[in-house]
């Protein structure tokens, strides 16, 4: 068995890029963005949640369209 050290090289690369497009899909799914009356409210995680609320007040531009 003359295997070279660049034999699994492919492997490696492609096993990251798929973990790497999973994490960042992952991300993508539990970031939830809700507009309320009077305020902005951002929730994102897994495990540990967190909410973000920011009154429209603090917001300087904002363009929403339905």
């Amino acid at each position: 068995m003359n295997e070279s050290r660049f034999t699994y090289f492919p492997i490696i690369v492609i096993v990251t890029l798929l973990l790497l497009l999973l994490s960042a899909w992952v991300q993508w799914f539990f970031f939830i963005f809700e507009f309320d009356e009077h305020e902005l409210t951002v929730k994102k995680g897994i495990f540990n949640k967190n909410q973000l609320h920011i009154p429209f007040e603090r917001i300087q531009t904002i363009t929403r369209m339905k």
